[in-house]
């Protein structure tokens, strides 16, 4: 599939409503339970990779075009959602997301608790992303994977 940039942003969207908020809101709990209070820390995590997944997919589609067949495997996608928390997970460290508090991955439990909950939402959307999305929306894979369009 050659993804188009709108196709990119739809497919992203999609994952994070799907499973991405859900899986969050689990964690949430999760955590709750564990350290007695709500936390909004992995819903903040989760919008902030998601909103740099949203910018960076354009230079992804620039790289795209680069290639002889304009193709964007499935490898290069797992790559980019790990390079994009790696990425994440730096920006929080030296205080540039302004909604969490720069010193909340001081401590290596809170970036161990980081990695699990992305692990926890990398692998179903990754495992949606090569199965069921591609059996449910058929015309997705043949549409740069935009949702809307016929």
């Amino acid at each position: 599939m050659t993804p188009t940039l709108l196709g990119r942003w739809q497919t992203r969207l999609l994952l994070f409503v799907i499973v991405g908020i859900p899986v969050t809101w689990w964690w949430t709990e999760v955590l709750a339970a564990r350290d007695g209070g709500r936390s909004l820390v992995p819903a903040g995590i989760i919008a902030t990779i998601l909103l740099v997944g949203l910018a960076l997919d354009w230079v992804y589609v620039q790289y795209q075009k680069r290639h002889w067949d304009h193709d964007w495997p499935f490898a290069y996608q797992l790559a980019s959602m790990i390079f994009e928390f790696v990425l994440v997970l730096a920006l929080i460290h030296f205080g540039l997301v302004p909604w969490l508090p720069s010193g909340i991955l001081y401590f290596p439990q809170a970036v161990w608790d980081a990695t699990r909950h992305f692990a926890a939402v990398l692998i179903p959307a990754f495992l949606l992303l090569l199965g069921p999305l591609q059996t449910f929306l058929v015309r997705w894979r043949f549409k740069g994977g935009e949702l809307g369009r016929m």
